[in-house]
């Protein structure tokens, strides 16, 4: 915990809240629809810069699709952030994000 001019400040409670839905798949005569995923995140983090707590933000968007009969996944969301402030914190930062996962050898259907 520091002020930009390197004094050491106390440190707080991290909070974080995330909420998320997902519209799972589901039949669709011979063939399934695409599942579809939202999730969105804010923290506060446990250290202040400048004197002011830093806060995060983030929103994400993701799907996934069956592989080999039902036996694997794959799945990819992108995301979206900001962390801090130049206002409050004389820091700022957006951040983008891709992610790609594949589990296998699991029935999901």
């Amino acid at each position: 915990n520091f002020d930009l001019d390197g004094e050491v400040l106390p440190m707080s409670d991290e909070r974080t809240l995330r909420l998320g839905i997902e519209r799972e798949s589901a039949r669709a005569g011979l063939r399934y629809t695409t599942p579809v995923r939202l999730g969105f995140y804010m923290r506060d983090w446990h250290y202040q810069v400048d004197g002011s707590d830093v806060t995060e933000w983030g929103a994400t968007v993701g799907s996934g699709l069956a592989l080999r009969g039902g036996l694997a996944r794959i799945d990819f969301s992108l995301g979206y952030a900001q962390t801090g402030s130049l206002a409050d914190n004389g820091v700022h930062e957006s951040i983008w994000s891709l992610v790609v996962s594949i589990a296998g050898g699991e029935r999901w259907y």
